[in-house]
């Protein structure tokens, strides 16, 4: 029994199938055995080499654009794996858990995220710029 966590959480990762980092993220999980990884993939390509990682309870893939799929790829994933939590492995894909989580909130636990224009403003190197100077900041 794993001591952090008494029943199972599924986690469901949610990735374009460009994220350099997705084996590495989901080897952090590898010492937690009540924790299930599904990962869902929306994507033209078909998933890259993480998709034969042992630690992966089951691979989503959805063929498509993310962004014009993203609900209806998202809601009917989060029901077949039973997902407890979802984590993204994109900046913009956390804009889109942004734009969504007025229904995301009701069928899942979403990160903490923040809205859009704040996710915008620290991507943005000139609109971060222009806050810390209007906040009087040192720049």
């Amino acid at each position: 029994m794993d001591p952090y966590f008494k029943k199972e959480i599924n986690i469901l990762i949610i990735d374009d199938n460009n994220a350099p980092f997705i084996l590495s993220l989901i080897r952090s999980f590898s010492g937690y055995k009540n924790l299930n990884l599904d990962v869902l993939v929306i994507s033209h390509e078909k998933p890259h080499l993480f998709r034969y990682s042992r630690y992966i309870r089951h691979l989503y893939y959805k063929k498509g654009n993310i962004q014009e799929q993203f609900e209806e790829g998202v809601r009917e994933t989060i029901e077949q794996s039973a997902a407890h939590l979802i984590i993204p492995t994109r900046e913009w894909i956390s804009r889109l858990i942004a734009e969504h989580h007025h229904w995301l909130n009701d069928i899942v636990r979403i990160h903490p995220v923040s809205d859009v224009d704040t996710i915008e403003l620290t991507f943005d190197k000139w609109k971060l710029n222009q806050w810390l100077k209007a906040n009087q900041f040192p720049c």
